[in-house]
């Protein structure tokens, strides 16, 4: 009986290291998420292959986003809960006690490989929409039109967290999907851009930031 109950304790100590090493790489799959909606080209990208993943509307993504004060990796994971049976309403009650959504993930048992999976699809994704938009953007831009959805309203206070590692990462997959976009014949992405979005469109991604909403008069509170 001894030797039955040290093997299982030896057993799930064993699991322990994986576990957090699957949550360690998934947080660093969120982050870079998160880099990469750090100004308004990437933020566009993200919101709208974010939006096609999870099924919801990006004026619904933006909503969501004010209201709980999250970052695109931390609104993903969100959608991750949410997906493991969460109701939003047993998230708001938690996030209203003062955790946040890393505390909730883990008081839920999230499956943090199926997180960190789920995450390198949308992070693929993203570095594709991308490449895509660089080099020809009309379509997004016509998008925004039909959804009601303004780039510059899409910020909260939260997108500010940002992590040094994952910066460098999202410029370097920015930069490289730019530059191949770039080198393509029959490219029209700087047609028919606003004056905002093509000083965006010429700023290195992250390193140099972009315009905030304070700085055009665009409010980011969260909506009543």
């Amino acid at each position: 009986m001894k030797i039955t109950c040290l093997l299982v304790m030896f057993s799930a100590l064993a699991t322990l290291p994986a576990l957090g090493d699957d949550q360690t790489k998934a947080r660093k799959q969120l982050d870079r998420i998160t880099a990469m909606a750090s100004d308004l080209t990437g933020r566009r990208v993200v919101g709208i292959t974010m939006s096609d993943l999870v099924n919801l509307k990006r004026p619904d993504l933006v909503k969501q986003r004010k209201q709980y004060n999250l970052n695109y990796g931390s609104l993903f994971l969100l959608h991750q809960l949410k997906a493991a049976g969460m109701t939003e309403q047993e998230l708001a009650e938690q996030l209203r006690n003062g955790k946040n959504i890393f505390d909730v993930a883990n008081a839920r048992h999230i499956d943090w490989k199926q997180v960190l999976s789920e995450a390198k699809k949308l992070n693929g994704k993203v570095d594709r929409h991308l490449f895509e938009y660089f080099f020809d953007s009309r379509a997004d831009h016509q998008r925004d039109k039909d959804e009601g959805y303004s780039v510059l309203a899409d910020s909260v206070q939260a997108d500010d967290d940002l992590k040094e590692e994952a910066v460098d990462a999202a410029t370097d997959a920015y930069v490289r999907a730019r530059d191949m976009a770039m080198q393509r014949p029959g490219r029209h992405a700087e047609q028919g851009l606003n004056p905002t979005d093509e000083l965006t469109f010429r700023r290195d991604h992250a390193r140099q930031g972009a315009p905030t909403p304070s700085d055009v008069g665009v409010s980011t509170a969260a909506p009543k």
